[in-house]
């Protein structure tokens, strides 16, 4: 198992990060790979906390109210594999890759 932490995920987010490229790429070959792999949900908290902070990142990446929530609930779906999530919330539209379907609707 590897664990993913939060500099590297930062890393990998932040197009002005001069370790973009290395980080991006080595976080696609985990995605795209075989070998078993994770982020501790520490990691999430602290991620959204960095890369939202004003003072961190000029401009900081929006992210605001109830999106917080959504975005630690669709990063954690897709760091262990879900494709899919079952939900009413249109804001998860955010996320291209989570699919989002709504079970109340035909």
């Amino acid at each position: 198992m590897i664990a993913v932490d939060t500099n590297l995920l930062v890393y990998g987010h932040r197009e002005d990060s001069p370790w973009h490229d290395a980080a991006y790429k080595r976080i696609a070959e985990l995605a795209e790979g075989r070998a078993p792999w994770a982020i501790p949900w520490p990691c999430l908290h602290e991620f959204i906390a960095v890369v939202t902070h004003p003072r961190i990142y000029t401009p900081p990446t929006p992210l605001a109210g109830a999106q917080v929530h959504d975005a630690r609930v669709a990063a954690i779906c897709l760091a262990h594999g879900v494709r899919e999530s079952w939900t009413v919330d249109r804001d998860f539209g955010r996320f291209p890759t989570l699919t989002i379907r709504n079970p109340l609707v035909g």
